[in-house]
């Protein structure tokens, strides 16, 4: 089946217009040399983060932010102070994948 009324440019053009949208999109070197760095560490920290929480925390109930720095899991006054240790933890993990994206 051919196609009427369409024409295709020729290679020259192609070439041209491929380099003209590859120029208006390039990256300062300094940002493309850092920005997948730090989008890998704070998407690494986020998902780390994430596993540690919802594994060791929640789940298996191992320990909390602060059960080792001097506020045991032994008094519901702890307890209190713990799990609100966790949460501010767990949402620093959100903000770092956020910001890794």
């Amino acid at each position: 089946m051919a196609m009427t009324g369409h024409t295709l440019p020729r290679s020259t053009q192609v070439v041209e217009a491929a380099q003209a949208a590859f120029a208006s999109k390039q990256v300062s070197a300094d940002r493309a040399d850092t920005f997948p760095m730090g989008a890998g560490l704070l998407l690494g920290l986020g998902v780390g983060g994430f596993f540690d929480g919802i594994v060791f925390h929640q789940i298996l109930q191992w320990h909390h932010m602060l059960s080792s720095a001097g506020y045991p899991a032994d008094s519901v006054a702890n307890l209190k102070i713990n799990t609100l240790a966790d949460g501010l933890f767990h949402a620093a993990t959100y903000v770092f994948v956020l910001w890794g994206l």
